[in-house]
């Protein structure tokens, strides 16, 4: 719901691109106000004059992001993102049909990623897929693995796990009671299977390092950063926010022992459709140094004015990466191992 001068405007999101709405639901500002505040309440975070900023999870699990009084002078803005509950993960396969990824990745990423339990950062912008992605990979994981996730808000419910733990914030007014960084702790001391941290922002990055450097079954997490060089400021960011000044020498070593490998993601603005796509997958070496196995084909796509999506196949994984992978259960085919086409569609 947006405010506008000339009353407020409703908006829907649908495969990836805000719709009006056709119907009118709101009179006027005063009943978005009273609407927030109400819905605000019963989750336990007052939208007053002196809290005008509420972001808070709802009792079935859904996200709302509500902004009003004098931070937003045309009147009051609310965003609400469907519970995941409500909202099945999304099969690669889908992925695959909507144009995300090829099917030559998606197998890459669940035979080797996923089965070898690989420890694994997907980023990207705000609405470039992140959690879609995510949860969408989560569908391969053996559902009787011990599973924890922990997460600000409820997003990345996975139904097909059947021992697993969903951990989310606690707070109350503009009070935390439960934060990220006690949840953390909270996994690494129950040692899962496999550990997934909703997105990382802040100092909670010191309590994930240390769960991704200690289990043995895969860690997963997301992030905002477009590319390797802005997710290596963003994360000695955090790691400052939590109060530790992490030498610039030391950080790749620290980015290593987190994860071996980082997908970027992205969401294209050419087509109507602003298709959400797969930029990047990059196997993060063992010291510090990053390895493009495939990319996404901007220049072409931008030479084709969007009529052309391909992948480049740069270089295969690593000889010892597979090693490890394979000892952990992943299923390793020829084409992991060597290049047998260099471009992707």
């Amino acid at each position: 719901v947006k405010p506008t001068k000339d009353g407020p405007k409703v908006f829907y999101s649908k495969h990836g691109r805000p719709w009006p709405a056709e119907r009118q639901y709101f009179k006027n500002d005063e009943e978005v106000l009273r609407y927030c505040q109400k819905i605000c309440e019963d989750a336990g975070r007052p939208f007053t004059e002196d809290a005008s900023i509420v972001d808070a999870w709802l009792t079935d699990g859904s996200r709302i992001a509500v902004v009003g009084f004098k931070t937003s002078p045309l009147g009051v803005s609310v965003t609400i993102r469907k519970s995941p509950v409500t909202r099945p993960p999304m099969p690669l396969e889908r992925l695959i049909e909507f144009g995300m990824l090829p099917q030559f990745i998606a197998d890459l990423l669940v035979d080797v990623l996923v089965h070898g339990h690989a420890n694994i950062g997907v980023f990207g912008r705000t609405d470039s897929g992140k959690t879609t992605f995510l949860r969408a990979m989560g569908t391969h994981i053996d559902p009787m693995e011990r599973t924890f996730i922990a997460e600000t808000s409820f997003e990345m419910f996975m139904p097909n796990l059947l021992n697993v733990v969903n951990l989310v914030e606690v707070a109350y007014g503009d009070k935390t009671i439960v934060d990220m960084s006690q949840l953390c702790r909270t996994m690494n001391r129950n040692n899962p299977d496999r550990a997934i941290v909703g997105e990382i922002r802040s100092k909670e990055i010191i309590a994930a390092s240390q769960i991704a450097s200690s289990t043995s079954g895969g860690f997963w997490t997301t992030g905002h950063a477009g590319d390797v060089n802005t997710l290596r400021t963003r994360l000695w960011g955090m790691f400052m926010d939590g109060g530790v000044n992490l030498p610039r020498e030391f950080l790749d070593e620290v980015i290593a022992s987190m994860f071996h490998f980082v997908i970027f993601l992205d969401k294209e603005t050419i087509s109507e459709q602003r298709k959400r796509t797969f930029m990047e997958l990059v196997e993060v070496l063992p010291g510090g140094g990053y390895r493009t196995i495939i990319r996404f084909d901007a220049q072409e796509f931008g030479d084709t004015k969007g009529e052309v999506s391909r992948w480049i196949y740069e270089n295969p994984i690593t000889p010892e990466r597979i090693a490890g992978l394979a000892f952990r259960g992943a299923k390793i085919k020829p084409e992991y191992q060597n290049i047998k086409e260099k471009y992707i569609s």
